[in-house]
């Protein structure tokens, strides 16, 4: 009978993680949140962003539950961007509800990613990570933790990446994080991207 419960219950968690990232959420929509708090309803608004970014030579900053969450997919690779060393890693999303969990693609991009740690000693690193064609800000944690999906990735766990309005997974804002979403978008003015 124990076995059957805990049977159940892993059952249960598993799928609750496969709805959480293959499911589409009801709730969620396509909203990109600046200054202007302009609207981006379909891909056609992201290609124009991203076409004006590379001319402004400027990120931008999009809402992790409005926007994010939804645009930004589980197990593709995707570049990062670190300010500090001017070097660019893949990682791709492995979970994360209230942001994003993140493993460096390759072993390369593992080896790239503890030279930018390495390079940090603050917990909270500015980044931009490119979605959809756009460069976004983020803030990448320091600190690898937990479990990792990607077996042969030569890093054991993962890092939390924050957008703009992502929480903890106490559901909690983390103000150095936002903090660190905003100095990315500072520094993008001053740094940007050259590929």
């Amino acid at each position: 009978m124990k076995n059957f419960f805990q049977t159940t219950f892993c059952f249960a968690l598993i799928l609750g993680i496969f709805a959480t990232i293959i499911l589409p959420n009801p709730f969620l929509t396509h909203s990109f949140v600046q200054t202007d708090l302009q609207i981006i309803n379909d891909f056609q608004d992201f290609e124009e962003v991203a076409q004006t970014q590379k001319t402004q030579k400027q990120a931008t900053m999009l809402d992790w539950e409005n926007c994010v969450n939804a645009i930004f997919d589980c197990f593709v690779s995707t570049k990062i961007f670190d300010f500090s060393t001017k070097k660019t890693f893949f990682v791709q999303r492995t979970g994360g509800i209230f942001h994003a969990d993140v493993e460096p693609a390759t072993p390369d991009d593992t080896k790239t990613l503890r030279d930018v740690l390495k390079k940090h000693t603050s917990s909270r690193i500015p980044v931009l990570i490119e979605i959809n064609g756009m460069w976004v800000c983020a803030s990448l944690s320091n600190n690898v933790h937990g479990f990792g999906l990607i077996s042969n990735n030569e890093l054991d766990g993962h890092l939390c990446l924050h957008f703009l309005g992502s929480k903890t997974t106490r559901k909690k804002f983390d103000p150095l994080h936002q903090k660190t979403v905003k100095e990315a978008y500072n520094l993008s003015k001053k740094i940007f991207p050259k590929n």
